[in-house]
């Protein structure tokens, strides 16, 4: 059979009839280029007959015209495109670093006898809309240029006849052993590429794929990628290669651990084995996978070893990366745990070791106690599931409960401890929601949770028609719940006419409850007029609304994010009252003192303050339940100092306000300083709580009201030099805030 010509040449050989004519476009529309089709102009050209003609007695064919018809196939015959062959002979750039048998190389020294072999091809007479079609011949010997020019003759003679006329047959003859013919890479010695070839160089460039890929692998685009992921890897080398790239990736991206992990369950369940280059043993992605990680554990020693020899800040950096990839080891195996892809008896022998159960010796170091920390947080659940497990996993937590009240540890550990045993307690359910990396449509609906909101807007994204401006006109029907939760604002035509024309400012702006309550109509009176509507909403009867614990949260939320928007306290005095539940404005409390903690600007903070003190003032937000929000954050002040250095003085100076204004006392103060053990972050707040009272109340109530509290200062601005460092005596420090006198 004979080898097809790849399609790209058809465009080799249509740059090569342009070049013919100097540069000049000549219109090959009239022309055929079928076999009998029409007389080949260019061979008229060779003969010096074009040099009369003129270009202008040529149609050029507009852009339209050139375009051709949709369905058309353009073909052209194989002796038609052998006439370039002596002219052109450097292949295109598209086939330069092409693979195909049939491109020709011109250092080759067969190239002469592959050429006359392909003229030979050419001459065939058989039908070429199906090259498969074609009869065996007799290649003619290397060098016979005769029989291959006859061949040629008979060729273009063929070519000139009618298109589906009775062509001569060629009878099949016996193949020639000598012949030339077109080889293949691998008959010459030579490697054809492969995605993940062999070599060196093949696995280089296969592995530069996957770092591609890797580098571009989402939870949304997720599906797709892995369909061009799991090709790739098609030998050893190239698995091993890219366990590496994925195990480093999950260990310095944590946020993205969890779907690192889906994506080894999904190698894992597809790639085949893989023979071992040394010693022939088959291996699988799983086994190859664990090894990694058990190596990459048994070396945490070593690298502590390595960075204990080290000084300065080398030492420092050593430390942080032995405990950066002893964390991202952890994490990883953990998620791979619970994707089933690694035992629970693994887990608890990793589990022993950390913590050193059952070997007499020293406490384990506080990077151990944080990786059993962070194993626990995130396959917890998933131990105390197994029957087996949970006998030792009980032992590891009265280690643990041991360890939290060990003063060799700094008090970071001490608190990360706690809070995993209490998130046993609270059977595995998290007080916060960790970081991890989400779809687009996750994150919008939480964001539309969080915001209240539960429309459909096709065209936020861009997608729908208009994007995301059409989109605004052509909101989805609200349904009755939410037509209760949001009223239409109700007013008379004249209240409307009046804000209209500035009479009463924007309608309602500033005087009632965007989303709750009944409008308070404005006065039409004039320019004058006095309005109270701020007055009548804040005074007025209200009762709580019925919505669901999580909506309800979400409706305290917005109104600390309301208020910094626009500093209405009516509206957000009005908000709170249709919260107003039982045993939910402690609760209030501590999301505006969460958000406190969010904010990025001092003025953002005490701002959030003022509105709880305001709210406190208000009969809204009893004192005690203002205290009591101050001191379920205390005991955890030093870890959100770390992250927020405001945290002492957002939580002092809301006692200060709301001692100052005798919502509560000051032995509000005793009791969440007393919950802090760190001195530093200790006294910032008693510093805080003591000045904002002085602030509020005058300098001349201050001395009273710490007699009238019982407070001991000098106990609560203590400090432990081996544990807190060198601090100044309380006396001083009080002198330094400006609160001389006090002690």
């Amino acid at each position: 059979s004979h080898s097809p010509i790849h399609p790209l040449h058809h465009t080799w050989a249509l740059r090569a009839a342009m070049a013919t004519q100097g540069g000049d476009t000549i219109s090959l529309r009239p022309l055929s280029l079928r076999p009998g089709g029409g007389t080949n102009p260019f061979a008229g050209f060779a003969k010096g007959a074009g040099v009369g003609l003129k270009l202008n007695t040529f149609h050029v064919p507009s852009v339209a015209e050139k375009r051709k018809p949709r369905g058309e196939v353009i073909t052209y015959s194989r002796d038609f495109l052998m006439t370039f062959a002596s002219q052109f002979t450097e292949p295109p750039s598209e086939l330069r670093s092409s693979a195909l048998d049939i491109v020709l190389d011109p250092s080759d020294p067969t190239r002469l006898a592959q050429q006359q072999l392909l003229q030979r091809v050419a001459a065939d007479s058989a039908d070429e809309r199906d090259w498969r079609a074609h009869g065996a011949f007799t290649p003619a010997p290397a060098g016979d240029g005769a029989a291959a020019g006859a061949a040629a003759s008979a060729g273009a003679s063929a070519a000139s006849a009618p298109y589906g006329a009775a062509q001569p047959s060629h009878a099949p003859g016996p193949a020639d052993p000598h012949a030339p013919k077109i080889q293949r890479a691998s008959d010459l010695g030579r490697t054809a590429w492969s995605a993940g070839g062999s070599g060196a160089e093949g696995t280089a460039q296969t592995m530069r794929t996957v770092k591609g890929i890797l580098n571009k692998l989402t939870p949304e685009k997720f599906e797709r990628l892995l369909g061009q992921f799991i090709p790739l890897i098609s030998n050893y080398e190239v698995l091993q290669a890219t366990i590496i790239q994925v195990f480093e990736s999950a260990v310095h991206q944590p946020t993205f651990v969890a779907m690192y992990a889906d994506l080894c369950r999904e190698l894992d369940a597809v790639l085949p084995e893989f023979n071992e280059p040394d010693t022939g043993r088959p291996t699988n992605f799983k086994k190859m996978l664990a090894n990694t990680c058990q190596e990459e554990y048994e070396s945490t020693e070593s690298a502590r070893a390595v960075a204990a020899k080290a000084s300065g800040p080398e030492r420092e950096a050593e430390e942080r990366l032995a405990k950066q990839r002893l964390l991202g080891n952890i994490r990883l195996i953990a998620e791979l745990f619970k994707k089933g892809m690694v035992n629970d008896r693994i887990m608890l022998l990793i589990l022993m070791d950390l913590l050193g159960t059952g070997e007499a010796g020293p406490d384990p170091p506080a990077e151990s106690i944080e990786a059993v920390c962070e194993l626990l947080s995130t396959a917890g659940a998933a131990l105390e599931a197994g029957a087996k497990s949970r006998p030792r996993l009980d032992a590891a937590f009265a280690t643990l409960s041991k360890l939290a009240n060990a003063r060799g540890y700094p008090s970071r550990i001490r608190f990360v401890i706690r809070d995993v045993i209490e998130l046993r307690t609270q059977h595995w359910v998290p007080r916060r929601e960790a970081f991890t990396a989400k779809k687009l449509e996750d994150v919008r609906a939480e964001a539309a949770a969080e915001l209240g909101l539960d429309v459909n807007i096709p065209g936020l994204d861009g997608t729908g028609a208009g994007g995301a401006l059409g989109a605004l006109t052509s909101l989805a029907p609200k349904r009755p719940e939410e037509l209760e939760l949001f009223p239409a604002f109700r007013s008379d035509d004249a209240g409307w006419a009046a804000a209209a024309r500035g009479a009463g400012g924007a309608a309602g702006e500033g005087r009632f409850s965007a989303f709750l309550g009944e409008y308070v109509a404005v006065q039409s009176g004039g320019a004058g007029a006095e309005t109270k509507p701020a007055a009548a909403a804040a005074g007025a009867v209200r009762t709580p609304i019925d919505v669901t614990p999580e909506r309800r949260e979400s409706l305290a939320k917005s109104i600390f994010t309301d208020f910094l928007a626009d500093g209405n306290f009516g509206e957000a005095l009005a908000a709170a009252q249709d919260l107003a539940v039982p045993g939910f404005m402690r609760r209030l409390a501590e999301i505006g003192l969460a958000r406190a903690y969010d904010a990025r600007t001092e003025e953002e903070w005490r701002a959030v303050v003022d509105l709880l003190v305001r709210l406190g003032a208000a009969g809204q937000v009893p004192g005690a339940d203002l205290g009591a929000a101050v001191a379920g954050l205390a005991p955890r002040l030093e870890d959100d100092a770390m992250d927020f250095r405001f945290a002492p003085a957002v939580l002092g100076t809301l006692l200060g306000r709301a001692a100052a204004g005798k919502q509560l006392g000051l032995d509000a103060l005793a009791a969440a300083a007393g919950a802090v053990e760190s001195a530093a972050p200790r006294r910032g707040l008693v510093a805080a709580t003591l000045c904002a009272l002085r602030d509020e109340a005058g300098a001349e109530r201050l001395v009273p009201a710490v007699a009238e509290a019982g407070l001991d200062l000098a106990a609560l601005l203590a400090s432990d030099p081996e544990f807190d460092g060198e601090l100044l005596e309380p006396a001083a420090f009080l002198a330094a805030q400006g609160l001389d006198g006090l002690l």
